[in-house]
């Protein structure tokens, strides 16, 4: 008997499309906070969010940082998606289709599993120990659903 074979992640079955996408989300004299490398997939999406930290600033607000669960601490970066349906989501969170990825100290990789429908998509942040106060920042729903059907699967026996 052989053993259960691993369900692939989007970017094992498809080539993504790329979006020429960079927003600033929030900055203040201490912290620049970015989103950009978004890749669209059929079945979700993946994006950066990035942190870039004045060097010079008088604090050091990578301390309560803790992007990759729901809880975070007091003035922590918090980051989350909002749907056009109303629907919320936030990384660490059971159910979500808001994931962590990884990064490092001043980036982190999402995967939003949720396939693109064409409706709005806000970016919800705040880093309140930064000067970011919450914002959100709105992304066409369209342009993700037009770059999701340009998509080219990488396996000849997709579907």
């Amino acid at each position: 008997m052989q053993p259960p074979r691993a369900v692939p992640e989007p970017w094992q079955l498809w080539l993504g499309t790329t979006l020429d996408l960079t927003l600033v989300l929030g900055a203040s004299n201490i912290a620049e906070l970015t989103a950009h490398s978004l890749v669209v997939y059929p079945e979700g999406w993946t994006l950066t969010v990035d942190v870039a930290v004045n060097r010079f600033a008088s604090v050091d607000p990578m301390d309560p940082v803790d992007p990759g669960g729901a809880e975070v601490g007091p003035g922590g970066l918090r980051f989350g998606i909002r749907f056009a349906d109303g629907t919320r989501a936030l990384p660490g969170l059971p159910g979500s289709p808001l994931h962590w990825r990884g990064g490092t100290a001043h980036d982190d990789r999402y995967f939003v599993n949720r396939e693109p429908d064409g409706g709005d998509i806000f970016l919800v942040y705040e880093y309140q120990s930064a000067g970011i106060d919450r914002g959100a920042r709105r992304i066409d729903g369209a342009v993700l659903r037009d770059a999701a059907a340009l998509c080219t699967p990488l396996w000849a026996n997709r579907r």
